[in-house]
C-alpha cells in the first residue's frame, strides 16, 4: 500500500513498530517536517488506517521509539530543529520504557479522573437549524455561542425549542418504529 502524507513535504523518516507481536499490534511510523503519522500495518483496522498523526512544533528531521528488555514501547523520541529532543508518549502503541514507567502512572491517573468536557451540556447547531427553528434574535447573545460554522447552545433550550417547533416530531417518531416492528412481524 502507498500512503501519503498530503502535505507536498518529502518523509523524513520511517519506524516499525512490532507492538505486541500481534499482526493487529504492528505498525508503521512515518514522518515529514511537520506531522508525525501512525499506521495500522494490518489486523482490524485494516492496512493502511490511520492510527494518530502528531503535529511537532519544529520540522522533524528523524524518528525512534524508545526500546527496554520488554521490546518497543509507546515512547517516540525525534530529532527536530531545535536544540531538545522531542518526546511523546502513545499508550496505544505499547508501555513506557522501564526507565521511565512514571509516565504509565501519570496515564492511569488521567485516565481515573472523570472530568466533563466543556461542552458535555450543549448542542452544536448550524446556521441553518437556527433559521429552521427561528432563533435568528438570539445570534449574539449568551444563549447562542459562536463556533465555527454554527453555535453552541444549552441542551435543555435546545430541546424546549425543538418541541415547540415541531409538537409532532415524537408522534411521527412512534409511528415510524411501529410501522418498522410490523414489517419485521410480518418479515417473519
Amino acid at each position: 500500500h502507498v500512503k501519503e502524507h498530503q502535505n507536498s513535504l518529502p518523509v523524513s523518516s520511517v519506524a516499525f513498530h512490532s507492538g505486541d507481536g500481534t499482526s493487529s499490534g504492528r505498525r508503521v511510523l512515518s514522518s515529514d517536517g511537520k506531522v508525525v503519522k501512525l499506521w495500522s500495518r494490518g489486523g482490524a483496522q485494516g492496512v493502511g488506517a490511520t492510527l494518530a498523526n502528531i503535529e511537532t512544533q519544529a520540522t522533524v528531521n528523524d524518528l525512534t521509539v524508545a526500546t527496554d528488555a520488554r521490546g518497543d514501547s509507546g515512547l517516540l523520541l525525534m530529532a527536530a530543529e531545535q536544540s531538545r529532543v522531542l518526546s511523546y508518549y502513545v499508550p496505544a502503541l505499547g508501555p513506557a520504557p522501564r526507565w521511565c514507567s512514571f509516565l504509565d502512572v501519570i496515564t492511569e491517573e488521567l485516565e481515573e479522573e472523570e472530568s466533563g468536557t466543556v461542552y458535555d451540556d450543549y448542542k452544536f447547531v448550524s446556521k441553518a437549524e437556527v433559521e429552521e427553528l427561528s432563533l435568528e434574535h438570539l445570534v449574539g447573545t449568551p444563549l447562542l455561542r459562536g463556533y465555527m460554522h454554527g453555535y453552541f447552545m444549552d441542551m435543555k433550550l435546545y430541546n424546549r425549542v425543538q418541541s415547540l417547533a415541531k409538537p409532532f416530531a415524537y408522534d411521527e417518531w412512534k409511528k415510524a418504529k411501529v410501522k418498522a416492528k410490523v414489517k419485521v412481524k410480518v418479515k417473519v
